[in-house]
């Protein structure tokens, strides 16, 4: 049988007028009954074989000056992290000087001791 675009409900078989059948408004579903009895409640399976619609929602590109941090603030967060590494390498560097120091011993600049004449 094909479909129409009659609403949802029962209808007389077009196979079998003894029986109505139901449209659930896009196809004939397997649900019959006797035309003399009193027609039944719709098929809960009406619910699941309606189209689905979601809700509408817009979506929209996003806004690109909330996105993209200016321009400025990329230049001084790189200049804070050059300066960080210049102070870490300069601390480094430094490290083995200040208040240590070292005391080498030249044997040659020692004197030898007097002899006696």
């Amino acid at each position: 049988m094909s479909g129409t675009s009659r609403e949802p409900g029962w209808y007389l078989d077009r196979n079998d007028p003894e029986f109505k059948r139901y449209w659930n408004g896009r196809a004939w579903t397997a649900r019959r009954h006797p035309v003399n009895a009193p027609s039944p409640p719709p098929p809960l399976t009406q619910r699941a074989e309606a189209p689905h619609r979601l809700p509408a929602v817009s979506i929209s590109a996003p806004d690109p000056a909330k996105r993209r941090l200016p321009v400025w603030l990329w230049i001084v967060g790189s200049l804070m992290v050059v300066r960080t590494l210049f102070g870490v390498v300069a601390a480094f560097d430094n490290a083995g000087t200040g208040s240590t120091s070292t005391v080498t011993h030249d044997p040659s600049a020692v004197s030898s001791p007097a002899t006696p004449h």
